[in-house]
């Protein structure tokens, strides 16, 4: 990440973790001016940055959430995600995100609002 939408720019951050969820703010040419969760603002060129899906679990949380079986806070518990885990995103309805993590993968549903990379009420397919 750098201050500036250009190569003369002074490198701000560096992700090193792959699949690191950014929001994109604003486009110059090649780059994109992203946020991370912890409000960090810089330019990416877009060669960097991938249309795939992923968020982070409840940063702003301490503790843990729940991964369900299925979309509902009746679901079984089926893992226990700490806060800023890293997930794939799979699908969302206005509520319930699909989600995987880990090694090997397990799949569930977390709610939405847990989630950050989402935004709340948005529909993915």
């Amino acid at each position: 990440m750098r201050v500036g939408p250009g190569l003369q720019y002074r490198i701000k951050l560096v992700y090193t973790e792959p699949g690191f969820p950014l929001e994109v703010l604003a486009e110059y040419g090649n780059w994109r001016q992203v946020r991370d969760y912890s409000a960090d603002v810089g330019w990416m060129h877009e060669v960097l940055l991938s249309g795939k899906r992923t968020a982070v679990v409840a940063p702003w949380k301490k503790g843990y959430t729940a991964l369900r079986e299925r979309p509902s806070f009746d679901g079984d518990v089926r893992a226990k995600l700490e806060s800023k885990v890293l997930v794939n995103v799979n699908s969302c309805n206005t509520a319930w995100c699909n989600v995987s993590a880990g090694d090997p993968s397990v799949e569930g549903y977390v709610n939405q609002l847990a989630l950050w990379g989402v935004y709340p009420g948005e529909a993915i397919n």
